[in-house]
């Protein structure tokens, strides 16, 4: 299932490089849907989009979201990469990656980055919860009860705050 972006679309909107590896951005694609856009849509309406983009079947209004969505979901994605592209850990500890022709950086540097990436992210969010706000009524499911079973959208309260099984 793609989780709205591709490892392409993150390459080309944020600052990750195109030769870094699919499978070190793949996790925080799906991690980003679940930690920044479900929380601000709600579980079932997070889940229908995503339903929808994958079958192709989204309206023109739900088309427009799902590209709001995009821009959060990479830049998140690309915060929360940020760290494990420039550390490991393995059975050794936690080590830094050092190529043929570049050195890695420090902490320091690592955290000056993610937080201009974290600024875009922030905004692109901001610039989406401003569009839902304006069209919410294009999006019965986000206001219906059953959006607010499991996790509820921005604000609502919810029935069921057990999510360990996330």
């Amino acid at each position: 299932m793609v989780h709205f972006v591709t490892e392409s679309f993150i390459k080309d909107k944020t600052n990750i490089t195109q030769n870094v590896d699919a499978k070190d951005l793949a996790p925080y694609i799906s991690l980003s849907v679940r930690t920044y856009i479900q929380p601000i849509l709600g579980y079932r309406f997070t889940k229908d989009l995503l339903t929808k983009y994958n079958a192709g079947t989204l309206s023109t209004d739900e088309t427009e979201l799902v590209e709001f969505i995009q821009y959060v979901v990479a830049f998140y994605a690309a915060y929360d990469a940020i760290p494990n592209l420039s550390f490991r850990v393995s059975n050794k500890g936690v080590q830094s990656q050092f190529g043929d022709y570049t050195a890695s950086e420090g902490v320091a540097t690592v955290e000056y980055i993610r937080n201009n990436v974290l600024k875009f992210a922030k905004v692109n969010e901001t610039e989406m919860r401003k569009w839902l706000d304006l069209n919410k009524a294009l999006f019965p499911l986000y206001s219906d009860k059953i959006n607010k079973e499991i996790q509820a959208p921005d604000g609502e309260g919810s029935s069921k705050t057990d999510t360990t099984w996330l």
